[in-house]
């Protein structure tokens, strides 16, 4: 059996890999210094357009459009468990592809700055695209779900009692290699990768 991906500890892995841990500290640290004794325990729905640059050695696709529905939960002053789910389409030589991507982290939000609301989040995600045929009869590259690592900001501003329309931005990166496929009739390809996409998003969301 074939394994779908290679795991290589290089430098920049690990590079990524403690990027991500930092970052995630960086939010825990942050939220707690402003603290208060209140917790209400909130939820929060969004529902973001968002328009991702893909890595250029994604398979060949083209930018990224889509819509991310995302459900968080408050389970500290200001610190969410955050959910999301989305579907996207691309281009790949004048063909369209459909994938979905899936995410879960944490969010932090800081309450200085009214009626703006600054947030920082860290999470992991997949990411899977359909199958993509470069030619029908010559080029055939599989479907494949990665894995990534994310750290993202994002800013929003209340409009109208508890919602708000936010803007992000994230970086998507896979912490190691992956290897890629590419099949024809003659032969089959492989190519190690390591995918590194990013998403810009604008939405709005409402909390209770």
């Amino acid at each position: 059996m074939v394994n779908s991906f290679s795991i290589s500890l290089s430098v920049k892995t690990v590079k990524r890999s403690v990027f991500f841990l930092l970052s995630t500290f960086l939010i825990l640290h942050l939220l707690s210094a402003g603290a208060s004794c209140g917790n209400d325990r909130r939820i929060n729905t969004a529902l973001l357009g968002s328009f991702t640059i893909l890595d250029a050695d994604y398979f060949g696709l083209d930018y990224a459009a889509g819509v991310d529905l995302a459900f968080r939960y408050e389970f500290y002053y200001n610190l969410f468990l955050e959910s999301r789910l989305g579907s996207f389409a691309c281009s790949s030589n004048g063909g369209n592809i459909h994938g979905f991507s899936s995410q879960i982290g944490i969010v932090a939000y800081s309450s200085h700055f009214l009626p703006f609301q600054p947030g920082l989040r860290a999470g992991l995600g997949l990411l899977s695209a359909n199958p993509v045929t470069v030619t029908p009869t010559d080029t055939f590259k599989p479907s494949q779900t990665t894995f990534y690592f994310i750290i993202g900001c994002s800013l929003g501003r209340f409009v109208w009692k508890a919602m708000t329309v936010e803007m992000g931005a994230d970086i998507l990166f896979a912490p190691y290699e992956y290897t890629k496929y590419t099949f024809n009739r003659q032969s089959v390809f492989t190519e190690d990768v390591q995918f590194t996409h990013y998403t810009f998003t604008l939405g709005a969301s409402y909390s209770f």
